[in-house]
């Protein structure tokens, strides 16, 4: 039963990253789109597409936090690891299990202020300032992608001893 569980999770976990990467590569095709079209017309028909700018900085906030969440996945987040690679392999296991904890709780901290945040009334009357959209959209990225970290770390911390066999034999 357990084992059943654990395959099933691995499948969902595998599917969310997929989902994820499909999300990244629209959103970077949308992203190179729309400002090739903002240069052509501000500099060939003399009339930018207002909300161009605004776009594109959006697209590159919801691109960084989920390229993250699949980084935190696959534990290629950039760290010094001078003293972990000291360590012998149990105090590494212990090591990577107490990262993934602070993790967790960072994104579990960060999951509830952010949604409560973007259910005030202050973020979920306002529009954005070019393309008039809601502003809870934009910043929903914030709890979608804490959610999507809390997973894949309960995931990491799941697969722990394979994730440090794997580590110790690519040194």
């Amino acid at each position: 039963m357990v084992k059943k569980s654990i395959v099933y999770f691995d499948r969902v976990m595998m599917l969310i990253e997929k989902l994820l990467k499909g999300i990244i590569v629209f959103s970077v095709a949308a992203l190179v789109i729309v400002m090739s079209l903002n240069i052509i017309f501000r500099y060939v028909l003399s009339a930018p597409i207002f909300w161009a700018d605004e776009f594109a900085l959006y697209m590159l906030v919801w691109i960084t936090f989920l390229g993250a969440s699949i980084c935190i996945k696959h534990d290629r987040l950039p760290a010094i690891t001078i003293l972990k690679d000291k360590l012998n392999t149990t105090l590494r296991l212990y090591l990577y299990i107490i990262i993934q904890i602070a993790i967790l709780l960072f994104s579990f901290i960060i999951l509830y202020y952010t949604f409560d945040w973007i259910t005030s009334n202050n973020v979920a009357n306002r529009v954005s300032a070019a393309m008039r959209v809601p502003m809870w959209i934009p910043y929903s990225i914030l709890p979608l992608t804490m959610f999507i970290n809390v997973l894949f770390v309960l995931h990491n911390i799941l697969h722990s001893k394979q994730s440090l066999k794997l580590e110790m034999g690519s040194d």
